[in-house]
């Protein structure tokens, strides 16, 4: 149910960080009173996606959903045997 300029999302060493700030405010003047309401609300969400490729990311916001789509890239072998010439 957010804004699109209330979010904020980063890709930093494999990892997703979204990020929410909100802030509201409630001015009500009536004949006698005044009454003012503001909450500020901020959350953070970090995910590790250690085979995301950080070329491509696409995010949208339809609806007050967010869909976030991050390709994956093909990792490249960690171990090799080695042949004895």
């Amino acid at each position: 149910g957010s804004k699109k300029d209330e979010i904020s999302l980063d890709m930093n060493e494999a990892r997703l960080t979204i990020s929410i700030k909100r802030e509201e405010k409630t001015d009500e003047q009536k004949k006698n009173y005044v009454h003012q309401e503001r909450r500020y609300c901020s959350m953070q969400r970090t995910i590790y996606l250690g085979d995301a490729g950080t070329e491509d990311i696409k995010a949208r916001l339809e609806d007050g959903v967010l869909n976030i789509v991050v390709p994956k890239v093909k990792k490249t072998e960690l171990s090799k045997k080695i042949e004895i010439e």
